[in-house]
């Protein structure tokens, strides 16, 4: 198997295979390129975003200071906006659905290592020095339709949100169980999970755990209602 196979099936993989050298050079090229265009040149701005990414839908955008990994893993629905300084790292795909809207600051990152040192080091590094020093892995990030992440919220690899979910701003949106956020440690601060009827899932306060497609009911209060 490549590396860029065991990349996307969420393996272990070497992220400096050559592969993966390539797509960054053509990624950091675009990104000087994208970033020096004025704002009211939107028309090629969006044609560059064409070039780049897997998919873009109609009336898309990525304002200035945006960073990402490859580039070639972003599939944008229609009418996204991505606002200012976003971090959008593809290793593996970043799916984006329509009418989302991406605030100032927000980091996509779906590279991840062993928490571990033991479990983080790479065997393979000291007769393969080109090779990376950490195992790195990545797995695929989803937002659905109507989304609001919110500026300066953290989305980690393998979370999926369904329809109609915002993410409050700062938030840490991971694959645990307990949500994260500044606070959370205090006591009576823990957010409560509720069933709203016709309401789409909400992140008022804190963070995210995995596969909030099975939540697109529910809300999080904030702390001060909890």
């Amino acid at each position: 198997m490549t590396e860029h196979k065991k990349c996307m099936a969420g393996g272990f993989y070497d992220c400096h295979d050559e592969v993966f050298l390539e797509q960054k050079a053509v990624a950091t090229q675009w990104m000087q390129r994208y970033n020096s265009l004025p704002y009211e040149q939107r028309k090629e701005r969006y044609s560059m975003l064409k070039e780049l990414f897997g998919h873009v839908g109609e009336n898309c955008s990525a304002g200035d200071g945006f960073i990402c990994g490859f580039g070639c893993n972003i599939y944008l629905g229609d009418n996204v906006s991505i606002n200012y300084r976003c971090t959008l790292i593809d290793c593996n795909t970043i799916r984006i659905g329509n009418n989302v809207l991406i605030a100032p600051g927000v980091q996509i990152n779906t590279a991840s290592h062993p928490v571990d040192w033991n479990d983080r080091r790479n065997p393979d590094f000291e007769r393969k020095p080109k090779a990376y020093f950490c195992k790195t892995y990545a797995e695929p990030v989803t937002i659905g339709n109507n989304c609001w992440i919110g500026a300066g919220a953290i989305i980690l690899g393998g979370v999926t949100l369904g329809d109609n979910v915002t993410v409050a701003a700062g938030a840490v949106v991971t694959d645990r169980a307990r949500p994260l956020y500044p606070g959370a440690d205090a006591p009576g601060c823990v957010p409560t999970l509720r069933t709203m009827a016709g309401v789409g899932g909400q992140l008022m306060a804190g963070s995210l755990a995995r596969s909030w497609s099975k939540l697109s009911a529910r809300s999080v209060s904030s702390p001060r209602e909890s």
